[in-house]
């Protein structure tokens, strides 16, 4: 099974191939940046079971306007990237990858694509890594609260101080998978810088470990931390 680098959505894959990985997991890097910053994300993570197939989002960006001022009607972005999203599932469906053995993580506007495509998509996969990400504006208001989410396990990070993706957001996004159903962990920090930390790096490698049942080694590099501690917060029906 092969992915091009080339195109509008091309894929960089790492790892084991997929036939043979333990868990098949899409990166999404944020506005501005290049697949080539997940692929250091998943070098960080240090889980040699897992494949890691990361997307280069044409000029850089998933979509054009800010995440709360999009308007579906009027830009197709995100429906192509979600049809991009959706076809790499089904192809790993083909190579023998259950959905419940594929996740989707991403940073920024790309943990925003992520949480919106997992929200809307017909792909029911096993993990959700929305690195200081929310469903995008539009969505919050309106988005149907059911029980269809049983078996996802889902963690969402932000920051009180960052304007780019705004905490309350964050919470609301989680609360909505978790009254869906989703097995959430919410972690929102009182000051964080508006990229992947050492706490987030080690919460996603730990939590992928656990809902994937992986054995991995036990690292010998990296920085130390402190684990980040799920928050619990008011539901949206109180």
């Amino acid at each position: 099974m092969t992915f091009s680098p080339e195109g509008p959505y091309g894929t960089i894959v790492t790892g084991p191939p997929v036939e043979r990985a333990n868990a098949a997991i899409i990166l999404l890097h944020g506005r501005g940046q290049r697949a080539q910053a997940m692929l250091e994300l998943a070098r960080q993570l240090d889980l040699p079971s897992v494949a890691w197939l990361a997307l280069q989002a044409p000029a850089g960006a998933w979509y054009s306007p800010k995440y709360d001022g999009f308007d579906p009607d009027g830009d197709r972005s995100v429906a192509d990237a979600c049809t991009a999203l959706a076809e790499i599932s089904s192809r790993l469906e083909a190579a023998w990858v259950a959905l419940d053995r594929q996740g989707i993580a991403g940073f920024s506007q790309g943990a925003c694509l992520a949480s919106h495509f997992m929200w809307c998509g017909a792909a029911k996969m096993g993990f959700l890594g929305s690195l200081t990400g929310s469903l995008p504006g539009f969505e919050l208001p309106t988005a149907p609260v059911e029980p269809r989410f049983t078996g996802l396990k889902a963690i969402f990070t932000g920051g009180l101080n960052d304007d780019w993706v705004k905490a309350e957001h964050v919470r609301e996004t989680a609360e909505r998978f978790r009254l869906s159903g989703a097995d959430v962990g919410e972690y929102i920090q009182p000051i964080k810088d508006h990229g992947i930390g050492a706490d987030e790096i080690a919460l996603l490698r730990d939590t992928l470990i656990a809902r994937f049942e992986l054995n991995p080694p036990v690292p010998t590099r990296g920085p130390r931390h402190q684990p980040l501690v799920p928050q619990s917060t008011p539901s949206l029906t109180d």
